[in-house]
């Protein structure tokens, strides 16, 4: 016969004794500890803050592993514990991927926002589905706003960053053009790609730098490129 041992389970523990047996004592315990709220909280915001950091710099973070592997933490022990079923995996590991197929193939931001919305009603099921799951995923975005913030703030100092960085020079003090100036004059214009062109992106002609779009496909950035005509608010070029 094993002995059966009674410990709290979570944060709970005067109120819901949980029987373990004694041989699993230690694997339950870790099981157990990361189902506390707090925990979970902590590891859905370093999720959303990977996924953010994964989007803002174009698939080049390793964002996309670590959301990975806190996800595989959560998901997991809960399945360990028989509270979460395929569905959830579903959700998750499906809204990942969503995200990571309009990053490097789509680029529509359709595709990451459905991809966002996935992955948090996977957790938001894994979190039990309850008011309880709405209080865990609401103080874990409150910290993944805290943390993308000094995160992004460190990043926009590294040179990664400002390579791959879709908002580079947005602002008039770097030469950004608005939508609303004439663009027609850069129209036969030499110039560089100021960031991947897959095909949109920014192009950099006489030291300013406009939204563009490439008539020939994907065009890596630094390349030369020559601006073919002016639509609305953008160029395309080749």
């Amino acid at each position: 016969m094993h002995k059966v041992l009674y410990r709290a389970g979570g944060i709970w523990a005067a109120l819901m004794p949980v029987p373990v047996i004694a041989g699993a004592y230690e694997s339950n315990y870790v099981l157990e500890w990361m189902r506390i709220p707090f925990v979970e909280a902590l590891l859905a915001a370093v999720i959303f803050v990977s996924i953010l950091a994964e989007i803002k710099t174009a698939g080049f973070s390793g964002g996309g592993l670590i959301a990975v592997i806190a996800g595989g933490l959560l998901l997991g022990s809960g399945w360990y514990g028989g509270n979460v079923a395929w569905f959830e995996f579903l959700l998750y590991f499906g809204g990942i991927a969503l995200i990571l197929l309009d990053i490097f193939v789509l680029v529509s931001g359709f595709g990451v926002a459905a991809g966002i919305l996935s992955m948090t009603a996977g957790l938001y099921f894994t979190f039990g589905g309850d008011m309880t799951a709405l209080w865990v995923l609401s103080a874990a975005m409150i910290l993944a706003i805290i943390g993308i913030y000094f995160l992004a703030d460190h990043l926009s100092e590294n040179r990664m960053w400002k390579k791959l960085s879709l908002t580079l020079s947005l602002s008039s003090s770097k030469g950004y053009v608005s939508s609303v100036q004439n663009l027609k004059k850069y129209e036969g214009k030499e110039g560089n790609a100021a960031t991947v062109l897959r095909p949109s992106g920014k192009v950099e002609v006489e030291g300013t730098v406009v939204d563009a779009v490439s008539e020939g496909g994907f065009i890596l950035q630094g390349a030369a490129v020559r601006v073919v005509r002016a639509e609305g608010n953008h160029l395309v070029v080749k």
